[in-house]
C-alpha cells in the first residue's frame, strides 16, 4: 500500500515496478491505496511540482485525475482501477466520495488494517 508519507519519486518507482503494462497481469503485487477504506491500484501517473500540502492531502483534483501530496513533490494519479481490476473512473470517484481539493487520503496505519479485513 501507498504511503503518502514516502517521497513522490519512491512511489514513483514502486508504481513502475508493479506494473507490466495492460496485457499482462501482475500476480506479484500493485501499488495500491486507500480511498474512504476502499482499495484502489495505482495504474497510471505522473511526479507533478511540490504544493507544500501535508501529505496524503488532496493538492489538485477535477475530472481526469487526482493530485496528492507526498513527503516530497506531488504524484498526479490519472488512471486507477478497483480491487478487482476494473477501471475505475476518476470522475465517478470524486463523485462517490466527495473528493475536493484539500481532502485528507489515509495513510497505511489501522485504515489500512480494517480495509484489509473487508477483503481477506
Amino acid at each position: 500500500f501507498i504511503d503518502w508519507n514516502m517521497s513522490s519519486e519512491l512511489i514513483d518507482r514502486v508504481c513502475r515496478a508493479s506494473y507490466f503494462g495492460e496485457n499482462h497481469v501482475n500476480t506479484f503485487g500493485t501499488a495500491k491505496f486507500l480511498i474512504n477504506d476502499n482499495v484502489y491500484i495505482i495504474e497510471q501517473h505522473e511526479i507533478g511540482s511540490q504544493s507544500g500540502k501535508k501529505t496524503g492531502v488532496i493538492s489538485e483534483i477535477n475530472d481526469t485525475f487526482i493530485q496528492i501530496a507526498t513527503q516530497s513533490r506531488d504524484i498526479r494519479l490519472i488512471k486507477i482501477r478497483d480491487i478487482m481490476g476494473n477501471i475505475a473512473s476518476i470522475a465517478n470517484i470524486v463523485c462517490k466520495y466527495n473528493l475536493k481539493k484539500g481532502s485528507q487520503l489515509a495513510n497505511k496505519d489501522i485504515t489500512f488494517i480494517k480495509a484489509a479485513e473487508k477483503y481477506y
